[in-house]
């Protein structure tokens, strides 16, 4: 073998020229590179925050036969290359294989990254308590290995999550925390840590209709984000939309240049595909309003069929109800009530799966037993707020029924329904049970008791019977 080329003699190298010693162990041998664990590990952390594709062989290899934290960290980083690319399976996969890999009394670096990733993935698709109790993982762990920028994250990220779950009083309380450990990481990490602050606050004031502050958090995280080296593409493209979003709530009269100015973000900033459809979902939902806005029935009927299309298939959790309670809305505005009642009936559907899921949390807490009693507290006044909106999401529902229709007599007894809390359907005076979409759209005001029926019965709860 060259000397060059002899992974022992570049070794000699790191300090010398760390940049001549990478380049020197990718033209060596790489499964002879690999198996020596604190090498590997000098590797990858030169490829940190740099583009990985020219890499993804050498990571790939490293990944399968490498050894320890080295092997550990090259899982981390083609998951995270993964995720930013949109193969969101493949990076939740990664992830979870780098944590599995550490021993339980020996979490370090790479398992708090991974860790708060995964959390991070988990949020996205809408699994809110798991990332919840991770992301307060993350801060524990973060603050034992004295890791301010990942306890910042986790911080930061567990806020955005409560945002989620309606809880603003402690997700404002997690931003401050986010913003302490912010202000102690070194220059560099401090900008990364706040650009994430202010995504997380940006979302909290647009919960709360507060748009221009809206306006102004998203400024600061773009303006952080541009002082990054590599910043995400996926990150850039999300900050600029809410952005956009914000302004056009707050001034409807500028919309179309906004709308011109968001169908340029995807090539601007080289959207990966797998986001695309992300950025087309947010895109439809500004042209929607314009349409509206500008009198255009035919063109808004159309814009609210797409955009439902797309929030059903890129989203699930509290996000996607959100919306199609909002989009139900617009559809009422345009008297399309078959839609409207396809819209309530789907985000019914999401608020009765949301219980199911939160009523097996709170069943399976004594296992969990990372959750602390905070998260068992949010969890339990997150379930209150869900029955609260799912008896709001059916009051709708019948608010669109026909007084006199047949379906109509069969389920309402002295102007009151009962509904099943877990399936959704309605029981009948015969003891039967039918589903919402049944029914026809029209207008009346009824009251909507729950309970439950036989069949989810014997599913969520076998041992009462």
């Amino acid at each position: 073998m060259n000397e060059r080329h002899d992974p022992v003699v570049t070794d000699r190298l790191r300090e010398e020229s760390p940049t001549e010693a990478l380049a020197a162990y990718l033209r060596a041998d790489p499964a002879e590179v690999v198996r020596d664990e604190e090498r590997l590990l000098w590797i990858t952390e030169q490829l940190e925050d740099v583009p990985l594709a020219p890499y993804r062989t050498f990571l790939e290899l490293a990944s399968v036969v490498g050894r320890g934290s080295g092997r550990r960290r090259a899982i981390l980083l083609l998951a995270s290359d993964d995720y930013y690319a949109g193969r969101l399976d493949d990076a939740e996969e990664g992830w979870r294989r780098s944590i599995e890999e550490t021993a339980p009394n020996a979490r370090d670096e790479v398992w708090l990254r991974a860790n708060n990733n995964l959390a991070l993935i988990l949020s996205r698709r809408g699994a809110w308590f798991e990332s919840l109790v991770l992301f307060g993982q993350g801060h524990t762990v973060a603050l034992e290995l004295g890791r301010e920028r990942s306890a910042a994250f986790a911080a930061a990220r567990r806020g955005h999550t409560l945002v989620e779950f309606g809880d603003f009083a402690r997700a404002e309380a997690e931003f401050e925390r986010a913003r302490i450990h912010a202000e102690r990481c070194p220059e560099g990490a401090r900008e990364a840590a706040l650009a994430t602050l202010y995504s997380g606050l940006g979302r909290l004031l647009r919960r709360q209709k507060n748009y221009a502050a809206a306006v102004e958090a998203h400024d600061a995280e773009i303006a952080l984000l541009d002082t990054l080296p590599n910043p995400s593409a996926a990150v850039l493209v999300t900050a600029h939309t809410f952005r956009i979003d914000s302004i056009s709530q707050l001034h409807p009269e500028r919309r179309g240049a906004l709308i011109e100015e968001m169908r340029t973000l995807a090539d601007r900033f080289s959207l990966p595909a797998g986001w695309r459809d992300t950025h087309r979902r947010d895109l439809l939902s500004i042209e929607l309003d314009l349409a509206m806005q500008q009198g255009d029935l035919r063109q808004a009927i159309q814009t609210g069929r797409h955009y439902f299309d797309l929030i059903v298939s890129t989203l699930m959790g509290a996000t996607l109800i959100r919306r199609l309670q909002t989009l139900a809305g617009r559809f009422r505005e345009l008297e399309c009530l078959d839609d409207a009642r396809t819209a309530l009936d789907r985000a019914a559907t999401e608020t009765l799966r949301r219980l199911v899921e939160v009523d097996g949390h709170l069943r399976s807490l004594p296992q969990l037993a990372e959750a602390t009693e905070e998260d068992q507290l949010v969890i339990r006044e997150y379930r209150e707020r869900l029955l609260i909106e799912h008896a709001d999401h059916f009051e709708r529902i019948v608010e669109l029924w026909k007084k006199g229709h047949p379906a109509f007599d069969l389920v309402v007894q002295d102007d009151l329904t009962r509904v099943c809390a877990w399936c959704g359907k309605f029981r009948t005076r015969e003891e039967q049970w039918i589903p919402i979409a049944d029914f026809l759209p029209c207008e009346l005001t009824i009251e909507v008791s729950h309970t439950i029926c036989g069949s989810c019965q014997r599913q969520h709860f076998p041992e009462g019977e």
